[in-house]
């Protein structure tokens, strides 16, 4: 909090304490002011900007202001006609005037008092200490509907000096080259909006560098921003910067403050402006998840259009199994007509699609099955077939729930060939309806939502976003917001911003045109991407694709590359629904690069990016750097990699992380082909994963010697277990040789470990040894080296009480947490070594009866009625009571607590045990929690039939529910 407060006091005026020595010479043409670091020269007649000189180099990047005019206004009424601050001066009716007491100049220009149009304007203008200084405006309009005031008015620059440029145009953001202003040059966005996320530009012309951007950390004024052709000068381009206005005649209106810095690197121009707007002390992706950070991090953003997937609820839950636990589904278009339709009415969905319970169940299962839900919405734009505005209650029309033009209709545009209308977000109606969409959809089990379009749509109103922000400020603990593109005030309330330049591109088949994606908006040749946002924003939001862009999403190098130089988040959609990858491999290579590789950049800001010769970048978080080769011909030496044509290389500070589209590695050449690689180096394993690429030979340097262990090799399946033995070593000097294949054994290959650490080869049932798990349940781990001083175990990151470790063998008890989950992820640490996370399939019970000679096969161990072993030497007798111990029976009520002993009373076990003896049903007199025993152990009290079968090895199962217990189990009856 501290620094938070310290970073406050430095923008506002830099440090606390800080001296300067103003000058102020008023001369008869101009007014000259300076803090002994800039000076400021303005027109004494009116008080336009003729120049602003950075004092030690001794230069301006302006030519002045277009017309002479510190300000303009527009008007809508008589004629959309103009008004400027040249229109008065210190002997006509419009009167200007100035004072200065340092380091304010106040000045001030007063309409005639005898017009019937007038226009009186309050501007102050601040010059503190340091390279900066700042423009306040009020005004009292007395002349009709004000549309825009622009302020600064359009400053001036020489189209030949200048070298470079940036603006936030388009996520990330672009550079332009000094060529774009040697040409015609229209540019200017409206802000907010897709096409320009902040109020802020950065130029740079050969006599020193200006920014311009104003300060409302959190509150949104509507503006214009860009650079235009001055026509009354070829030689020369101005910058608009105009807010938007909706003052009536005889209204008043006060404007932000803007600022102006001269001299900043862009680096430093980023700095400032993260400090100056309040964004450094946004809150945080850390604090905004909670517990929930390392999910929202290494979780991929998949796109399920329910339209393109073409099944109902129920038929779409098997697409889920394609998916590794941890991932977002994105569920879109399930509105009555799909995409774009009945957007203000997301319940209940299309008849095609079923019932609101049955999207609930889809929902619950996915959850189930590891995945996390985030459902679309669209509040902000409607077509007017939806139900709601079909059926408005009585009294309200159309134009007291849209937002209204000047004339008072509402403002209506098209999507995909329909036209609809814009909410108002200030009414209340508006807000109760999108706060009832919301708790709906909470209901249904979502968490998470993309709301689309509060980040870019442009609506000219003053509170337009702010009362977006005021109805989505309830948010309850645990859920999340995302939106298309963003915004900087959407940074203290939302998560993901979804948008990119890269849909700009017709084609992405290149890096360098994913490099150079916006030339489709500015020009061939006339931009490279710059990540001004993850610059300025990073700490606070995390970044996506667009949500709902093929082109843009992870099936290629190219976009890989771009990701990985800008910290952008993978999102895709999946193979095998439409617009889906032709290679199932990409499914792979999004979740392993996300969760080894993007997670390290998410949530965290870009400290740097540069460019680097031969067409390359270098992009630097704390602890990570990534080098992008946008030369899509020629590959790049770096460290020990070489870069492919087009690929990248990101490594970590601390040599733990090597990954990338590669062509060499370790000074040894990779096969010809496009490969993607990570390599994870620790002490106690070196980790290899290629998701895409031929098979291979990579050199990987092994972990620092053990004394005393043995290395091993070994290949790991997709599901985290060994496939087949360890294999044999082949040594090239100090590195080893691993033949990377893509699949070994029948099976395909997750990951290639050089390790010291343990393995697993299966996790089963710890009686029965067969799969699936269940909750609370006693299991038994096989592999290599689980043996340990110390062993912990994991299940879906809960605790799991460790029984027992041998060589081959760990026993432990999965969590009765676990309960809401079918499928999850384990993971086991034995030395300090861990095993990695290797993938548990879960049933709400599997019973397994544990055997005599503990191979869950034979003669039960079990006691007859007069606590004798049931053996064929003492068979249980017809019409008495053999007792049975098993587990896997499932959760109880109340719920038993993981590795600790049952006791009195008696925790009723959730599911019902039955069994059968010789194949005829048998009753159980007792089948829960067996007492004195650790919870997760079941005892089952089955009274034989009188006419069960007799012999050494009658054949007995026990139910749990539905679920049965392994087969080949006996025990003796007479």
């Amino acid at each position: 909090m501290f620094v938070r407060k310290l970073l406050l006091l430095i923008g506002c005026g830099g440090v606390l304490g800080a001296q300067c020595s103003h000058q102020f010479n008023d001369t008869q043409e101009t007014i000259r002011v300076s803090n002994g670091t800039i000076e400021l020269v303005l027109a004494r007649a009116n008080g336009a900007i003729q120049s602003i000189t950075h004092l030690a180099t001794g230069t301006s990047p302006i030519r002045g202001q277009r017309g002479s005019l510190l300000w303009g206004l527009l008007f809508k009424d008589s004629g959309r006609e103009f008004l400027g601050s040249s229109a008065y001066s210190s002997t006509g009716p419009n009167r200007f005037s100035y004072t200065w007491q340092a380091p304010a100049l106040r000045l001030s220009y007063d309409g005639d008092p005898a017009a019937a149009n007038r226009v009186s304007a309050r501007l102050t203008i601040t010059i503190p200490c340091g390279n900066y200084f700042d423009i306040d405006m009020q005004l009292t309009n007395n002349w009709g509907q004000l549309l825009e005031v622009r302020i600064p008015s359009e400053l001036v620059f020489r189209r030949a000096e200048i070298t470079d440029a940036i603006l936030p145009a388009l996520l990330p953001g672009v550079r332009l080259a000094a060529s774009y202003f040697l040409q015609d040059v229209n540019y200017a966005q409206e802000y907010p909006s897709k096409d320009f996320w902040a109020d802020y530009y950065w130029l740079q012309s050969n006599r020193t560098s200006i920014s311009v951007y104003t300060l409302q950390p959190q509150n949104v004024r509507h503006a214009k921003v860009g650079f235009l052709n001055d026509d009354r000068d070829r030689s020369q381009i101005y910058a608009l910067h105009n807010f938007y206005a909706d003052a009536k005649s005889g209204e008043s209106d006060s404007l932000p403050t803007v600022r102006i810095r001269i001299g900043d690197s862009i680096t430093q121009s980023i700095d400032s402006l993260r400090i100056d707007s309040g964004l450094a002390t946004a809150p945080t992706v850390a604090e905004k998840a909670g517990s929930e950070l390392e999910k929202w991090i290494a979780s991929p953003f998949s796109k399920f259009d329910m339209v393109h997937l073409g099944k109902s609820f129920k038929e779409a839950g098997t697409s889920f199994t394609r998916l590794p636990p941890g991932q977002t589904v994105h569920i879109v278009s399930t509105n009555e007509g799909g995409f774009d339709r009945n957007n203000w009415d997301p319940l209940p969905p299309a008849q095609q699609l079923g019932s609101i319970t049955e999207l609930r169940s889809l929902v619950d299962n996915g959850y189930r099955f590891g995945l996390r839900f985030n459902a679309y919405m669209n509040n902000v734009w409607t077509d007017l077939n939806t139900p709601t505005l079909k059926n408005l209650p009585a009294g309200l029309k159309l134009e007291d729930i849209a937002v209204l033009d000047s004339s008072g209709r509402p403002i209506s545009r098209e999507y995909n060939g329909i036209l609809g209308v814009f909410p108002d977000p200030c009414k209340s109606f508006v807000g109760d309806r999108n706060r009832r969409n919301l708790a709906e959809l909470r209901s249904l089990g979502f968490k998470e939502f993309l709301l689309d379009q509060v980040g870019s749509v442009g609506i000219p109103r003053k509170q337009y976003l702010n009362c977006w922000l005021q109805i989505l400020s309830l948010q309850p603990q645990g859920s999340r917001y995302d939106t298309e593109d963003g915004t900087l005030p959407l940074t203290w309330r939302f998560v993901g911003y979804h948008g990119s330049l890269l849909p700009s591109a017709p084609t992405l088949t290149t890096a360098d045109q994913a490099l150079r994606a916006a030339d489709g908006v500015f020009g061939v040749g006339q931009t490279t991407m710059y990540p001004l946002a993850q610059l300025l924003l990073g700490q606070s939001v995390l970044f996506y694709q667009h949500d709902l862009n093929p082109n843009s999403f992870t099936h290629s190098v190219a976009v890989l590359t771009f990701n990985a130089a800008t910290g952008t988040n993978l999102s895709y959609i999946p193979p095998g629904l439409r617009d889906g990858p032709q290679d199932e491999s990409w499914s792979s290579v999004v979740e392993t690069f996300q969760r080894r590789v993007f997670a390290r950049l998410a949530g965290r800001r870009m400290t740097a990016f540069n460019s680097l010769p031969s067409q390359a970048t270098e992009s630097t978080w704390p602890g990570m750097t990534v080098y992008a080769n946008w030369n899509s011909s020629s590959p790049l030496v770096r460290d020990t990699a070489t870069i492919a044509p087009g690929g990248f290389l990101a490594t970590s500070t601390d040599g733990s992380l090597v990954a990338g589209a590669l062509s060499a590695y370790n000074g040894n050449a990779l096969t010809a082909g496009a490969h993607l690689l990570i390599v994870e180096r620790s002490p106690c394993a070196t980790v290899l994963w290629h998701p895409l690429g031929p098979d291979t030979p990579v050199f990987l340097t092994p972990p620092d010697a053990r004394p005393g262990q043995l290395l091993a090799l070994r290949a790991i399946d997709e599901d985290g277990y060994q496939i087949g033995g360890d294999i044999p070593l082949a040594m090239e000097g100090r590195l080893v040789r691993v033949n990377a294949e893509r699949t070994r054994g029948g099976k395909r290959v997750g990951r290639y470990e050089l390790t010291y650490g343990p393995a697993l080869s299966a996790l089963v049932n710890n009686a029965s040894y067969l799969e699936p798990l269940a909750p609370g349940m006693l299991a038994a781990a096989f592999g290599a080296r689980l043996e340990g001083a110390v062993s912990q175990a994991r299940v879906g990151g809960l605790p799991a009480s460790v029984l027992y470790t041998t060589m081959a063998q760990s026993a432990f008890s999965i969590p009765f947490a676990m309960d809401q989950f079918t499928r999850s992820q384990a993971e086991f640490v034995t030395g300090g070594c861990s095993t990695g996370l290797a993938t548990v399939r879960l049933v709400p019970s599997a019973p397994g009866i544990f055997t005599l000679d503990a191979t869950g096969r034979g003669q039960a161990a079990a006691l007859n009625e007069d606590f004798s072993a049931n053996t064929s030497a003492a068979p249980v007798t017809r019409g008495k009571t053999v007792v049975l111990w098993a587990t896997g029976q499932g959760t109880t009520e109340p719920p038993s607590k993981d590795g600790e002993i049952t006791r009195e009373p008696l925790p009723r076990a959730l599911a019902r045990m039955t069994a059968k003896v010789g194949g005829v049903d048998a009753e159980v007199s007792y089948g829960g929690p067996a007492p004195g025993l650790i919870a997760g152990i079941s005892q089952i009290n089955v009274i034989v039939p009188a006419n069960a079968p007799t012999g050494p090895a009658v054949p007995i199962v026990v139910l749990a529910g539905d679920s049965a217990s392994q087969d080949g189990v006996t025990i003796a009856v007479q």
